[in-house]
């Protein structure tokens, strides 16, 4: 088991290493990929991140691909951060309720009528929590996502200048 998940990170690994494009722009997808998936907007994410991507010309497969790191703490984070920010105190049944209709199988338009029943001051509270969450894990995927694709430039333009095809 150890293996095969090693075996996958080598994969992802290799994966963004070929990424090609310009690292700013690779960076910047992967920060809003990270961004978003550390927001409690789970049904959502690819959407969101894909627009974001494109409104920010940032890349799309990293944005896409990175949205996907949502960790389980992240309603839990929002929840606590959102009811320090705000005047409301949230109770954690409503959270849990917004978890359920996150993981039915019902359909967008019944989980959209769902998370209305939530409440405007539940909904406010998570994605103000979820913001300020996120943002600092945003920042610095940024900040190394951005040098590590420098570093994977610089080295296939030293690799090309030693040995021109």
């Amino acid at each position: 088991m150890f293996a095969k998940m090693l075996r996958f990170i080598k994969y992802l690994y290799l994966r963004f290493i070929r990424l090609k494009g310009d690292p700013l722009s690779l960076a910047k997808g992967i920060a809003i990929g990270v961004f978003v998936g550390q927001t409690p907007t789970i049904p959502f994410q690819t959407v969101i991140s894909l627009s974001l991507a494109l409104l920010f010309r940032a890349a799309k497969i990293p944005a896409l691909l990175s949205s996907m790191l949502t960790t389980p703490f992240t309603y839990f984070a929002s929840w606590k951060i959102g009811n320090w920010l705000t005047p409301w105190d949230i109770s954690w049944d409503r959270i849990a309720a917004a978890r359920s209709i996150v993981r039915s199988e019902a359909g967008l338009a019944e989980k959209l009528a769902e998370f209305g029943k939530l409440g405007q001051e539940t909904i406010i509270a998570m994605l103000l929590g979820g913001f300020v969450w996120a943002a600092p894990f945003a920042i610095i995927s940024f900040i190394a996502s951005y040098y590590f694709f420098v570093a994977v430039r610089n080295k296939r333009l030293k690799k090309h200048t030693l040995f021109p095809e």
